[in-house]
């Protein structure tokens, strides 16, 4: 099983390397909004010789693993399922389906509302005055995005995560509900 996951990340990692301009101008497309403030054409600055190398191998990677989640989830749950009764099965298998609509939907929120407020923000005039211009990494910048991107889709995943302690008995409603305040 775990073969089985890691060629399924490196063939999606190989198509995620073929697509890696689409990727990337998808990735980009929140910093535009620093472009029209700025009244020009923005470009991103490599900072050493091997970084758009580096750069390209780790979004394709990374995009690789993402693409090869269903497979992964499905390995894991082929290995786990055998050992589950039919109640616990079709919690996590409910919970699996839960949480692939809940990554959407943090992956959604945080492309485009989080990350184009974040960068207008960040690059506003009450931390960089109007005098100064941007110089922006490449590296940085690609994986800042990437970074907060997952912080949401991690974040969207907290319904989940606390049905399954529910269920599993580790936690009560009660105790949730004293805790929350």
């Amino acid at each position: 099983r775990l073969m089985v996951s890691l060629v399924a990340a490196l063939v999606a990692s190989g198509v995620c390397y073929a697509f890696y301009e689409w990727i990337l101008n998808l990735l980009l497309a929140p910093l535009t909004s620093v472009q029209e403030r700025l009244g020009g054409e923005q470009h991103l600055f490599a900072t050493s010789l091997f970084e758009g190398f580096l750069v390209r191998m780790k979004v394709s990677l990374l995009a690789g693993v993402v693409a090869s989640l269903p497979v992964h989830c499905y390995t894991a749950v082929r290995f786990v399922f055998p050992a589950l009764q039919r109640r616990e099965r079709r919690t996590i298998a409910s919970a699996l389906w839960g949480s692939l609509g809940l990554v959407c939907a943090g992956f959604i929120y945080g492309y485009y509302k989080v990350v184009p407020l974040s960068v207008e923000f960040l690059t506003g005039p009450g931390f960089v005055p109007d005098q100064v211009g941007f110089v922006l990494s490449y590296d940085r910048n690609v994986f800042y995005l990437l970074q907060l991107l997952l912080v949401f889709v991690l974040m969207f995943q907290m319904p989940v995560i606390l049905l399954l302690v529910l269920r599993a008995g580790v936690v009560t409603r009660r105790a949730l509900l004293r805790a929350s305040r």
